[in-house]
């Protein structure tokens, strides 16, 4: 297990000298990377499902696991973060403040079948896994106050609440323009979500964000 730390340290540590990173020699089973990159690092490790140590804005430390197959995943996510071919984002609660729209949406279309919902019902059950339709978190949230909807009438119900009432104009740009901007001058921006084509491409028209996104 020494051995094949030693190994794995010398690898990874060869990766973050030639990536820009500052990294003192180690005989522990961690390296210390430090550079302006290092929350980068962290964050594009932590979307991966690496969970590594930032110790400073510009430092970051990572334990040598002694597993080849751990290894080879955290010498995978590494090369991924620090030499991305695209940057991907979410668009609910990433690029979109939904708080007013999708999530009032769920508490309009609760409130007509009878069953009164509060943010915090809403995103106690957003949180929970498969969550990410909020049609059946709706119909999940009714029925588990005792009423009863079909899918299909909680998704007529929301939908012709969100035309009636355009909650979609009630949405805001969460990150700033600018930031993005930055963003896109230097990766290919795409955006992965479960809205509607024409949903999400409503919202990136309305807040200047077409030109931007490649995919």
């Amino acid at each position: 297990r020494v051995d094949r730390i030693r190994r794995e340290r010398s690898r990874l540590r060869r990766l973050l000298l030639d990536s820009g990173f500052a990294v003192p020699d180690s005989q522990a089973n961690f390296l210390l990377a430090r550079g302006p990159r290092a929350g980068w690092l962290a964050d594009g490790l932590a979307g991966l499902g690496m969970g590594v140590r930032q110790l400073e804005a510009d430092a970051v430390r990572i334990s040598l696991p002694g597993d080849g197959a751990v290894f080879r995943r955290l010498w995978s996510a590494c090369r991924t973060a620090l030499a991305p071919q695209a940057l991907l984002l979410d668009l609910d609660g990433v690029l979109a403040d939904v708080s007013r729209s999708y999530r009032e949406a769920i508490r309009l279309t609760a409130a007509s079948l009878g069953v009164d919902v509060s943010p915090a019902d809403i995103a106690a059950a957003k949180a929970q896994a498969g969550s990410n339709n909020d049609w059946e978190v709706t119909r999940r949230l009714v029925c588990g106050a005792g009423a009863r909807a079909s899918l299909a009438d909680v998704t007529r119900r929301f939908e012709g609440i969100m035309s009636t009432q355009q909650l979609w104009r009630r949405e805001r740009l969460i990150p700033e323009l600018e930031y993005l901007q930055q963003l896109a001058r230097r990766l290919p921006l795409a955006v992965v979500t479960g809205r509607p084509t024409t949903d999400a491409r409503r919202f990136l028209s309305d807040h200047g964000l077409m030109d931007l996104i490649s995919e």
